[in-house]
């Protein structure tokens, strides 16, 4: 359901509006340029707005390009020196060993399972094809298996303490 204002709040208002219209209301007077025909460089934004005897900026000499500089180039290349300086004290000196790097500096069949395997078999397939001896190869294989069952253990055993808990 609408509720309709009261009598006298509609009346206010028209008497508000027109009190607004009359007082604030102007005609734009004839000698204004149109956008047109105003030239930027002729307005006070192109003097800089407020300041009234500010010279215009085609005016201001030509400085030359401070990139070209040699004053530029120095600091250019302190900057960068300093720079490389803070990356190598950072990394070379200060920095200490972490989790990520002991991960990333692991070989890469501790990272990938069956990998270490992997690569055995195939220099055991590479060595009969050859007609070399593979007993040395066969004996770490069978080393590995025997690591790979004492892990599997471990973590069993570990799991059990865990789940103990």
């Amino acid at each position: 359901m609408i509720r309709q204002p009261a009598v006298g709040c509609s009346v206010l208002g028209n008497r508000l509006q027109r009190i607004c219209v009359r007082c604030f209301a102007t005609k734009p007077p004839e000698n204004r340029p149109s956008l047109s025909e105003s030239k930027f460089s002729e307005s006070k934004a192109f003097r800089g707005g407020r300041a009234k005897d500010a010279t215009p900026l085609s005016r201001i000499p030509d400085l030359g390009d401070y990139y070209d500089t040699i004053n530029y180039r120095r600091k250019k290349n302190i900057s960068l020196l300093v720079s490389v300086m803070a990356f190598m004290i950072y990394f070379f000196i200060l920095r200490e060993e972490n989790d990520l790097d002991e991960t990333i500096n692991q070989p890469p069949w501790v990272m990938v399972p069956r990998l270490e395997r992997d690569v055995i078999r195939r220099k055991i397939a590479r060595a009969r094809l050859a007609g070399e001896n593979t007993t040395d190869l066969e004996k770490e294989l069978a080393s590995l298996d025997k690591k790979e069952e004492r892990l599997k253990e471990q973590w069993r055993l570990q799991g059990e303490q865990r789940t103990s808990w």
